[in-house]
């Protein structure tokens, strides 16, 4: 919680939640989740299956791993449109996916 909080996560089965505005979020790690109440973040997720969500404003980037490596990275505005606030997404096939948390999240 705050303006503009430093994140830093490495590991599995992650839940990062931050309310604060202009902030930047990173995560390592395999099933992570991170929900994001500020506006105008930055959240990079770099791992197998991980899943965020965030408000309008905020720039998110997930990565896709495919037998340990890393196959897609795609980047996304949250514009309220094409990338919608307040839904959960994954990446597949190297595309922002709508999704659900992890039945342990939330």
């Amino acid at each position: 919680t705050g303006k503009a909080a430093n994140i830093v996560s490495t590991g599995s089965m992650t839940e990062i939640v931050s309310t604060g505005d202009n902030s930047t979020i990173i995560t390592n790690g395999k099933h992570v989740c991170i929900d994001s109440d500020g506006k105008n973040n930055r959240i990079v997720c770099n791992g197998r299956d991980t899943k965020v969500k965030a408000k309008a404003g905020t720039l998110i980037t997930l990565t896709e791993y495919d037998h340990g490596c890393i196959n897609n990275v795609k980047t996304e505005y949250v514009d309220g449109v094409n990338i919608k606030e307040d839904t959960w997404y994954g990446i597949k096939n190297g595309e922002f996916v709508e999704t659900t948390p992890y039945p342990y999240k939330h």
